[in-house]
């Protein structure tokens, strides 16, 4: 009471309103107002349909198995298809929730989702993946890797999958042959040196294939055989056909890898202030490693010197 006396009195001599002797009651943050929450969540459910639909592959490394048994439809055509089925999913969003009455956790989750479909759909129309990207027919084998070592399921079932998926290979790279037109030379050569590894991988795959389906070893090899065929000619491919006429430039160009860098990775930094910070990165690492290369041997010439001989 006596602070509240003494707060008056400062305030007469200052000439400002006295403050009320009783405190208005405490009130907290007005309630969020939720009632969009169910139909963001339903979006995205709708969202991961349309993976489960469109690429099963995909679905398959999200944990999502319902076609584990099915490859992802690489034609032109069904390219076109699932990125017109993302324009009107972006659209109808944006229409339905130009202000949305939603919970802070559900208008984060609906910008996210907003911002995945506009950046799939700009991204992938402007650098056309199928026609550039030859790596894009192999991705098979990451889903193929995914189900052999997460155990989400029986053996005998993903072993199911997985030779269903192997025998399946062959029609994914006659669409990369149909596809394919000039892409950019280290993108050939970074395909050609992964079809080279892909037999490895089959072949360490035998051992866990045939023992989750005992009594199947024929077919196991037989699936097996085709991707191992398969792989080889697209290897071939590669090598013969289409490295002689990789001419494409990898380059994104500043305007589309400006979006990039607002829209798929949330920066606010342009890429000129990016490449400034890295080159000052840089050079604080280097001249923190050429020290302590001193250190070691202070007549050694820097730290590649010490590094390499190390």
């Amino acid at each position: 009471m006596q602070i509240r006396v003494l707060a008056i009195a400062l305030c007469a001599l200052l000439a400002c309103p006295p403050a009320p002797l009783i405190t208005p009651p405490v009130t907290g943050p007005p309630a969020e107002d939720t009632r969009d929450d169910p139909e963001i969540a339903r979006a995205g459910q709708e969202y991961i349909d349309l993976i489960v639909a469109t690429s099963p592959e995909h679905a398959t490394t999200l944990g999502l198995h319902a076609r584990d048994k099915d490859l992802d439809d690489r034609t032109l055509v069904a390219f076109e298809q699932r990125l017109a089925k993302e324009e009107r999913m972006l659209a109808e969003l944006r229409s339905r929730f130009p202000t949305p009455h939603a919970s802070r956790s559900a208008r984060t989750d609906l910008e996210i989702l907003e911002h995945a479909l506009a950046a799939d759909v700009r991204v992938k129309r402007d650098r056309r993946p199928l026609e550039n990207q030859p790596d894009v027919y192999e991705a098979p084998l990451d889903a193929l890797y995914e189900m052999m070592a997460r155990t989400y399921a029986p053996p005998a079932e993903r072993a199911n999958a997985v030779l269903a998926r192997l025998e399946k290979l062959p029609g994914v790279f006659a669409q990369a042959k149909a596809n394919l037109k000039h892409p950019p030379k280290p993108w050939t050569e970074i395909a050609i040196e992964r079809a080279s590894g892909a037999k490895t991988f089959l072949d360490d795959s035998r051992a866990e294939l045939v023992a989750a389906l005992p009594g199947e070893d024929a077919r196991a090899d037989h699936a097996l055989a085709v991707a191992r065929k398969a792989f080889a000619a697209y290897s071939s491919f590669l090598q013969k056909d289409l490295l002689p006429r990789s001419t494409g430039n990898y380059a994104t160009g500043a305007e589309l890898f400006g979006y990039m860098l607002k829209e798929v990775y949330f920066l606010d930094s342009t890429a000129d202030e990016l490449a400034q910070l890295g080159r000052k990165v840089l050079t604080e690492t280097s001249d923190k490693m050429t020290a302590l290369a001193k250190r070691m041997d202070a007549k050694a010439s820097g730290w590649p010197e010490v590094t390499a001989r190390l």
